[in-house]
């Protein structure tokens, strides 16, 4: 008796389907956008044309094509190695590897599985020579295809770059934005106006050097700024790292790095150079991994001494059991036990008021303090020329550098300088830019607070030479600062 279709037992299928980025996984709002369920859809219609049971369903939705460690492949794979299937169904080959040597390796893995490969969009067959043929030419097309796409994609981007356009997302304080000008969408990067204020103060507060990367990072959360949320990254405050980042980001100064190259935006300035220049110059003064905050400072701390040994004073905090904290100088010398000194902790109001008596009486001659006048404005008139001397060579040193690197970008523009060389050469336009500016920074410093030291000096003379003269003191020889003991008696 001859066989019917109803003596042949059923064909088993599997479905794989994929989309390459996570945007067309989930499009216009959909749970997987359009492609796979379009994907789907061709290839259920494929398997009931051929009387087939789709048994298994794989996706690897926003997967590149270009490596065969995708999640939902590798599954396939495993899947059918040790289940009845006859049928791997796809819409495209190109949707199964965009690789002629992954392309080989999973056609031998279905074949020793004994599975039969077939394509929705494509008539291939590999069990004969002109199948075979038509396989390989169509994995060479899908091969050809990914190449050709990933050069013209980076060209594109490289003339983006080179117009000063940056890609990529964009940092803190900044919002990736689409324009349409005379039609066309337009790309672009704005100020974001939510954060962009907070990342000015953030660069502003690090330069007063009253911040450490922690303390600005907490200081960040509580004034409520977060970064930008996206569809796989969630609102949330920023870390230390990358408030670290964000300080160092010279993006924030209009340039940005692509491909290891640096290139002039054309994005407006978040940050003043010369204040981003202070914070990187604090953030190398410190090392950031040593970085510490000093709990006690004081502004007589380093600069007092115990009356009884000499030792210097260091100050420290004491809490009683009732949670009261008081402040107190103590002697070093005897802490450390170096010297017989027996002068206990002094409350800080104490030191503070012995200083203040003592320099209310300090009095300068006329003569003296004229002279003292004169010595200082030569001492500090040759230190403006010499700030002022080198303000100036640092900015023509800076003209010769900005000049350089616009030559450098046009030769390697034109092809006359490789890309290695170009980014070694850029390095060290970079690092030299950046000593620069820093010379003009502290020049420029230098000359306020020599300014500033010479106001304040003459006031001081001023002050001091009408100053009352000091009286008589009743124990020229008694230190300046007395036991407890001492104290308990004076106040009696």
């Amino acid at each position: 008796m001859a066989s019917t279709d109803l003596d042949r037992p059923a064909k088993h299928a599997v479905l794989y389907l994929r989309v390459s980025t996570k945007d067309q996984a989930s499009r216009n709002g959909e749970a997987e956008g359009y492609s796979i369920p379009a994907q789907r859809l061709a290839c259920r219609q494929k398997a009931d044309a051929l009387g087939t049971t789709v048994v298994e369903e794989f996706v690897d939705a926003g997967e590149s094509a270009r490596s065969a460690h995708r999640p939902e492949l590798q599954r396939m794979l495993a899947y059918v190695e040790v289940n009845r299937v006859d049928l791997l169904i796809v819409h495209k080959i190109d949707r199964l590897a965009r690789n002629r040597m992954d392309d080989l390796q999973i056609t031998l893995a279905l074949e020793k599985a004994g599975v039969q490969l077939v394509s929705c969009s494509e008539q291939i067959d590999n069990k004969t020579p002109a199948g075979k043929l038509t396989h390989g030419l169509m994995a060479l097309i899908a091969e050809w295809y990914s190449s050709n796409l990933s050069a013209e994609v980076k060209t594109k981007k490289l003339q983006k770059v080179r117009n000063g356009d940056s890609v990529g997302r964009a940092p803190t304080g900044y919002l990736n934005t689409r324009k349409r000008i005379d039609g066309r969408e337009i790309r672009t990067i704005d100020i974001d106006s939510d954060r962009a204020e907070h990342v000015r103060w953030a660069f502003r507060a690090y330069a007063s050097g009253d911040y450490t990367v922690r303390q600005l990072t907490a200081a960040l959360e509580a004034r409520g700024l977060t970064v930008v949320p996206t569809k796989s990254v969630p609102e949330a405050s920023l870390s230390v790292s990358k408030v670290h980042r964000m300080l160092r980001n010279r993006f924030y100064i209009g340039y940005f790095t692509w491909d290891g190259v640096e290139y002039e935006g054309n994005h407006e300035r978040l940050i003043d150079p010369k204040v981003f220049q202070t914070v990187q110059a604090l953030l190398d003064a410190r090392n950031l991994a040593g970085e510490k905050q000093r709990l006690h400072n004081h502004y007589l701390k380093g600069t007092v001494h115990c009356g009884g040994c000499g030792s210097r004073l260091c100050i420290t905090h004491a809490t009683n059991r009732w949670g009261t904290t008081y402040v107190y100088f103590f002697c070093l010398g005897r802490q450390q036990r170096r010297t017989n000194c027996v002068r206990k902790a002094v409350p800080v109001e104490l030191v503070e008021d012995r200083i203040e008596q003592l320099w209310q009486h300090v009095h300068l001659s006329s003569d003296y303090s004229q002279l003292l006048d004169a010595l200082l404005r030569e001492e500090l008139d040759s230190y403006l020329a010499e700030a002022a001397q080198t303000r100036a060579a640092a900015t023509r040193r800076l003209q010769v550098l900005q000049g350089q690197r616009r030559k450098l970008l046009d030769a390697h523009y034109a092809g006359a300088i490789p890309l290695d060389l170009l980014k070694s050469e850029q390095d060290r336009l970079t690092s030299e830019t950046e000593a620069c500016e820093r010379q003009m920074e502290t020049a420029t410093a230098a000359s306020e607070s020599i300014q500033t030291a010479l106001d304040r000096s003459q006031d001081f003379l001023h002050h001091y030479a009408t100053a009352p003269p000091p009286p008589i003191p009743t124990n020229p020889a008694a230190p300046l600062l007395a036991t407890p003991a001492e104290e308990s008696q004076s106040r009696r």
